[in-house]
């Protein structure tokens, strides 16, 4: 979870992970949930007020101040490469079913190549 991005994609995240529909890997975000806007108040002094709030409807909560903490926590170069060696790991532990073999197929082959250092 890169710290330099847009608050839609933390929302996204902490509602997600709230949720138990994905697994987050990266490291911490720095805490900030709620939007602020300035307002220069002297020339030489502004103000940073929020003007938002973001809860998650389920826990009622959310990450001002706090951040958001993952589920696998690595650094963030290594954070890509982490979450695709567990996409395909999950995508290979799959039960066998019909029309999901290519797909199957494609995920050991992508696997083997992570692994020997090809990828990434």
């Amino acid at each position: 979870m890169p710290p330099a991005r847009c608050p839609c994609y933390r929302q996204l995240t902490y509602n997600l992970q709230q949720l138990d529909r994905a697994v987050v890997v990266g490291e911490r975000t720095r805490g900030g949930a709620h939007p602020r806007e300035g307002f220069r108040v002297h020339p030489h002094l502004e103000a940073s007020v929020p003007v938002q709030r973001a809860l998650n409807p389920v826990s009622g909560t959310n990450w001002e101040g706090i951040g958001i903490s993952p589920d696998v926590e690595v650094d963030a170069p290594s954070a890509f490469t982490e979450a695709y060696r567990r996409a395909l790991e999950h995508v290979v532990a799959l039960p066998v079913a019909p029309g999901r073999r290519e797909v199957t197929e494609e995920a050991h082959a992508a696997l083997a190549e992570l692994r020997s250092g090809v990828a990434g």
